[in-house]
């Protein structure tokens, strides 16, 4: 393990990805894990995890087919990643009783074949006015790193 980083896996289900070692961990009450340092505005990170069904047979290439046909979003990128996951990323300014963020979006996806989809949502919420700080462009590098480097794999049963 990298100096500084703690792994992180979540119990429902098969994502391992590291958080900064120092960051504080809770859950919300829709089972959304969160991750935050609390001694610096730099941000929420908010990780869900989601796992589709189908009838039909799931094959490698339909992680990034279901990410190209989900609607469009200004500034968007996919990707696919050397580990065989797919990545759709993106950032918005949002606003929340009143105040205002920035939101990074990760959506990183996997074919779980013969009949499963998986699909594990990473978002960093920044507060605008520290959004182009050091600390929060350090921040937003690192869980993009993690986030890329995530493990999304099927059960060991």
């Amino acid at each position: 393990m990298e100096s500084g980083f703690k792994d992180v896996a979540l119990p429902d289900g098969p994502l391992a990805f590291r958080v900064p070692a120092h960051w504080r961990e809770g859950e919300e009450s829709d089972g959304t894990r969160t991750f935050h340092d609390a001694g610096a505005a730099t941000g929420v990170l908010r990780v869900k995890l989601f796992t589709f069904t189908s009838d039909q047979h799931v094959g490698a290439r339909e992680a990034g087919r279901q990410l190209a046909v989900m609607d469009r979003v200004p500034g968007q990128r996919l990707e696919q990643l050397p580990s065989g996951a797919a990545l759709r990323t993106h950032h918005e300014r949002t606003e929340s009783g009143g105040e205002r963020a920035v939101m990074h979006t990760w959506l990183l996806a996997r074919a779980d074949p013969p009949h499963r989809l998986r699909l594990a949502v990473f978002s960093l919420s920044i507060p605008e006015a520290q959004a182009q700080s050091p600390g929060a462009r350090r921040v937003l590098g690192d869980i993009d790193r993690e986030v890329r480097a995530a493990r999304l794999t099927a059960p060991v049963n």
